[in-house]
């Protein structure tokens, strides 16, 4: 085997660590980026671009909703390191990406992998802890015109504007880059853009039914409150079954080993993966979604 040249390992390195790179340092520029206004100032001073962002945003979006989504951007651009704990699974990504630099080369595996842990940090960053989320303000929040919607939509809403372009982009990228052919770009794009989109409303569910009030140290002289670890744990399963048939389907192992034991050809195979993960995590996203509304709407006070 030929030794990959330098030139093929730098742009290996590159490629593999923007990912990373662009979640864990890029997400509160971004967020900062998007957060439309920074409230009255007494100088009646406002930031070039802040108008025309509220203006589309507001053209898109109830403003209720839109007033939940620049909350959660405002506090990941105050105190990032309090959704530190949103990126831990992309630690998984540490071997594919050392194995890419040695190589010089994308492999097949992390395009698929990212495809599973961009949704994911979509979904946990914001959604995963919506009464909690709210803290001191939860009797104000209550009091509002339909909060459980709001709530919800909120805070899908600001994870997937956040993470959904980066996940797509890099999908894209390395599945190019990588021995995938273009068919299976196209699926992988797919997938991801459909878990990306449902992976919120799925830890909205599972955050009610788990939800975490009190702050807890997330660094030495800084509190926060979290989701809690049960809900944590529950979320990634969740998201990983869902996220499975596209896995496995992309697979060119298991893709084989079906399409010779059944009949179809791996594209066949590839595009009912992407099927049913976008079919489970819609019903799963949705019935998710409509217990979060409720358990809100329905929460009171001891």
């Amino acid at each position: 085997m030929s030794t990959a040249s330098i030139g093929r390992s730098v742009g290996a390195l590159l490629a593999s660590g923007a990912f990373l790179l662009a979640n864990a340092a890029g997400m509160p520029r971004l967020a900062a980026g998007i957060w439309y206004a920074d409230g009255v100032h007494i100088e009646h001073e406002a930031e070039p671009g802040s108008s025309s962002t509220a203006s589309r945003l507001s053209g898109l979006l109830p403003q209720p909703v839109l007033g939940v989504a620049t909350a959660d951007w405002k506090r990941a651009r105050r105190a990032p390191i309090t959704l530190t704990f949103a990126f831990y699974p992309l630690f998984l990504l540490i071997n594919p990406v050392m194995n890419a630099v040695q190589t010089g080369t994308i492999g097949r595996g992390l395009p698929i992998w990212i495809v599973c842990f961009g949704p994911w940090v979509a979904g946990a960053l914001f959604a995963l802890n919506v009464v909690g989320n709210e803290g001191a303000a939860l009797p104000a929040t209550l009091l509002s015109r339909a909060p459980g919607r709001a709530l919800v939509v909120g805070h899908v809403v600001a994870g997937v504007l956040l993470v959904g372009p980066v996940t797509l982009v890099t999908v894209i990228g390395f599945g190019v880059a990588s021995p995938h052919s273009v068919e299976s770009v196209v699926t992988l794009a797919v997938s991801a853009l459909a878990l990306t989109v449902f992976a919120g409303p799925i830890a909205t569910g599972i955050g009610a039914i788990f939800p975490r009030f009190e702050e807890v140290s997330v660094s030495r002289s800084t509190e926060a409150i979290v989701p809690s670890t049960l809900a944590f744990v529950v979320y990634s399963l969740v998201v990983f079954l869902v996220a499975m048939p596209t896995l496995a389907a992309h697979s060119s192992t298991v893709a084989g080993a079906i399409a010779s034991a059944i009949g179809p050809s791996q594209a066949v195979v590839r595009i009912i993966g992407t099927i049913a993960s976008c079919t489970l995590a819609a019903i799963v996203g949705l019935l998710s979604a409509a217990y979060a509304v409720r358990r809100v709407e329905e929460f009171h006070f001891d």
